[in-house]
């Protein structure tokens, strides 16, 4: 009966840690994408601390990257994206890997923002996005603060977290 109390004690606190990391993810990854829209005068940045708001934001950047530039405006690519994330996201609430529709999601939203900063290169935008799913997110935050830090010294600023 003790070695069950422990098994549980056990499961709580990976539980836990995967709580918080999420949430500590989650909002470096929202904050560095609002900056980034600010620097790049997209509409609306702040919902990127929305769930679902960063498909927004990050849907804007598809512009002139992934489709033809000026073809369709940019808020009518993030709200086309984060439509289209909400419904797969409720079909994996049903289906119940609704964790890993969003990230696969999350990614597709993230292949414009890496093809943003490797200058239009598909392939290697691809294969960042690949590692996105597999690796819980972490290269979207890498890849942001590079972007961040990459715009603020285009303007001649400080770099200000």
């Amino acid at each position: 009966m003790e070695i069950l109390f422990g098994i549980f004690a056990v499961g709580i606190l990976v539980l836990l840690f995967f709580l918080f990391f999420g949430l500590i993810r989650y909002l470096i990854q929202n904050y560095l994408l609002y900056r980034i829209g600010q620097h790049m005068n997209l509409d609306i940045p702040v919902v990127s601390f929305i769930p679902f708001g960063s498909f927004y934001v990050g849907g804007q950047m598809w512009d002139g990257e992934i489709l033809e530039k000026g073809k369709y405006k940019p808020t009518n690519i993030g709200l086309v994206l984060t439509i289209i994330a909400v419904i797969v996201w409720l079909m994996g609430l049903s289906i119940g890997d609704f964790a890993i529709s969003y990230l696969v999601l999350e990614s597709v939203m993230f292949f414009g923002v890496f093809s943003v900063f490797f200058k239009g290169n598909k392939l290697i935008a691809g294969l960042m996005s690949l590692l996105n799913v597999l690796l819980f997110g972490i290269p979207s935050i890498i890849i942001l603060f590079l972007m961040y830090r990459d715009l603020q010294q285009k303007k001649g600023t400080p770099i200000n977290l």
